[in-house]
């Protein structure tokens, strides 16, 4: 939930519920606005462990933290460019939603974007975490029940 922001964030209340990532996107760049990949240009991933600008914005006793991957999530509170997170519905159970921001997209991407599943492909899911459940989740869209059956597919999630 966003306690607080910058006044050159915009489009960001206090109070909404955002998740983080790891990977932002501007939405006009070559990038962003391809079917082929989602590392905006504008946003890169930073591996740095500070801000776009080379800053952190916390400290310990003077001393410089760093960030994991642009954003330090599973922590009670984070500084992070606003660029890197997405507004979410409220009513979201935020132990539920959490899984969303890392886990869940990661595995369905994986199975939609990367390995492009189709019918007739054989895909073995090893694990329900959030990863898992976001390939099942490919799944269970591609292909509707109906034809899963007709074709003896199955899918075992």
């Amino acid at each position: 939930m966003v306690e607080s922001f910058g006044d050159e964030v915009n489009g960001l209340e206090e109070g909404d519920y955002v998740i983080p990532t790891m990977i932002a996107e501007c939405e006009a760049c070559e990038n962003c606005t391809s079917a082929n990949t989602n590392l905006c240009l504008t946003y890169p991933l930073s591996r740095s462990g500070l801000m776009l600008d080379g800053t952190s914005r916390m400290s310990i006793k003077g001393q410089k933290l760093y960030h994991m991957f642009t954003c330090s999530t599973w922590s009670e509170y984070m500084v992070i460019d606003s660029n890197y997170v997405n507004k979410i519905d409220p009513s979201i159970p935020l132990p539920h939603a959490s899984v969303l921001s890392c886990g869940f997209s990661t595995g369905f991407g994986a199975a939609w974007k990367e390995a492009q599943v189709k019918m007739g492909s054989t895909v073995a899911v090893l694990g329900l975490g959030a990863v898992g459940l976001g390939v099942c989740f490919v799944l269970f869209l591609s292909f509707p029940f109906l034809e899963k059956k007709r074709r003896g597919c199955r899918i075992f999630c």
